[in-house]
């Protein structure tokens, strides 16, 4: 492998689930208020801590991507996850890599995943269109500089994909 960075990245949240994931953040921040004032006020009631954790959480499962970034020169790689304008992620040692998948994964959705050494993998992104993600899948493989196995086109034959390395 030459000495670069790869930089997979999920993309932003459409506009409507952005906007879902405000109302709840905001219905969390409701709720914290109502059981703030209820502990003040000696009127205290649980739910309202639980209904805010549970808002909270939906708010971030609605706004939440995931970012793949490879640092081959120092045999590294991160997955991050932001939400909004925050970022979480830590840097591991880069496992073996061995190849890239595409499959149908229920029904009318592709799955990409990253193989690594030992049977094990990580789910890079789902889309809804075959032909995209064979690109994508392409796109990946040529940057790590793996394979590609087209498991989606036909499941019950799986082929391995000519790549331009």
């Amino acid at each position: 492998m030459e000495e670069k960075e790869v930089y997979i990245s999920s993309g932003s949240r459409p506009f409507t689930l952005l906007v879902i994931a405000a109302v709840y953040f905001t219905m969390s921040g409701v709720f914290m208020y109502t059981f703030i004032k209820g502990f003040m006020d000696e009127d205290l009631s649980i739910i309202w801590l639980f209904a805010s954790f549970f808002t909270f959480m939906l708010g971030v499962s609605f706004s939440r991507t995931k970012n793949f970034h490879f640092d081959i020169k120092n045999k590294r790689f991160k997955k991050k996850y932001r939400i909004g304008p925050f970022t979480y992620g830590f840097w591991k040692p880069l496992p073996e890599l061995e190849y890239i998948s595409v499959f149908n994964f229920k029904g009318r959705l592709y799955q990409i995943n990253l193989w690594i050494k030992g049977n094990d993998f990580y789910t890079i992104t789902t889309l809804n269109d075959l032909q995209i993600a064979l690109e994508e899948g392409k796109s990946i493989a040529e940057k790590l500089d793996i394979d590609l196995l087209d498991a989606a086109t036909d499941p019950r034959n799986s082929i391995w994909v000519a790549l331009n390395k």
